[in-house]
């Protein structure tokens, strides 16, 4: 089990290179100006300019990639477009309610699944199993995203149980 971490972790190295390259080379090829979103619609010339010169945009693009692994490695993430706050910060704001959702909902799945499991193998090709693994099937099936919503929407805006956004 050891040396299956050991080497499962040794191949991480390899992906996430690869994945940091390629977000950063796609970030690149995208048509438009980063610059220049940044400053404005009303920039002047000097201040995209001076705007790139910031975000470092002036630099050649190995010393760009250079800094922006840098950065990654000590936890920059450069600065949100649209909040122009810290990423980090804006990530880490939403890091505790994140991880008590996560660790509810896990609480909630552990307390269902382990005893529907259970009784499932208990009684194996009876109406408990076949009603257990259906209900899994259909639970697999359906995409979060879209049981999100309907979750949400059905508590937040029909029932009025809880707020629709900023927990």
């Amino acid at each position: 089990m050891y040396n299956y971490l050991i080497r499962r972790i040794i191949y991480l190295i390899p992906v996430m290179l690869i994945v940091v390259t390629f977000v950063f080379f796609m970030v690149h090829l995208i048509p438009g100006d980063p610059a220049a979103v940044m400053a404005g619609t009303d920039a002047t010339v000097e201040e995209v300019e001076e705007m790139r010169h910031l975000l470092g945009l002036n630099r050649p693009i190995y010393e760009q990639y250079y800094l922006y692994v840098v950065r990654l490695l000590q936890g920059d993430l450069g600065k949100s477009l649209f909040l122009e706050r810290s990423v980090t910060l804006i990530i880490a704001e939403r890091l505790e309610p994140t991880l008590m959702l996560t660790a509810f909902s896990m609480f909630i799945a552990v307390l269902i699944g382990i005893p529907a499991g259970i009784i499932a193998g208990v009684h194996p090709n009876m109406w408990s199993d076949k009603c257990t693994m259906v209900v899994a099937m259909i639970g697999l099936s359906i995409p979060n995203f879209w049981l999100g919503l309907n979750l949400i929407y059905f508590f937040s805006l029909q029932l009025k149980l809880f707020p629709p956004g900023n927990y």
